[in-house]
């Protein structure tokens, strides 16, 4: 059984971040405060912040650091590397010729769903 979420249930654990908060706080200004209140609800935002939500994804993506580095063989192009990413408390699974495979709220998740989508993956030293 996987554990993947869309991000929207990260939203109030990024609120709380003060990483995110100083993001936010950059980019939008004085309505940090209100994006800030509608992450810490949880649910996707409104259409009104659109904008903000794509720079939040965006964020999460760019600013995540490599947890674990993992390969596994391609069909023409050899081997090639997945990582398992993470950022303030969320975690993803990224491979070059994929897109990000969901997010998980523990390394051991993301982890999990690595080997359910990559069975012959090994861990790389």
């Amino acid at each position: 059984m996987s554990n993947e979420k869309p991000l929207e249930a990260f939203y109030p654990i990024l609120a709380a971040s003060p990483l995110v908060k100083e993001a936010l706080g950059k980019q939008f200004g004085e309505k940090t405060d209100k994006i800030l209140l509608a992450l810490s609800e949880g649910i996707e935002l409104p259409e009104e912040l659109s904008a903000e939500e794509c720079f939040i994804s965006d964020l999460v993506e760019n600013e995540a650091e490599l947890v674990r580095e993992f390969a596994t063989t391609g069909s023409e192009a050899g081997d090639y590397p997945i990582y398992v990413m993470g950022y303030e408390g969320v975690y993803f699974v990224q491979a070059p010729q994929f897109d990000t495979l969901a997010f998980f709220g523990t390394e051991k998740e993301a982890v999990e769903a690595l080997f359910g989508n990559w069975i012959d993956a090994w861990e790389c030293d």
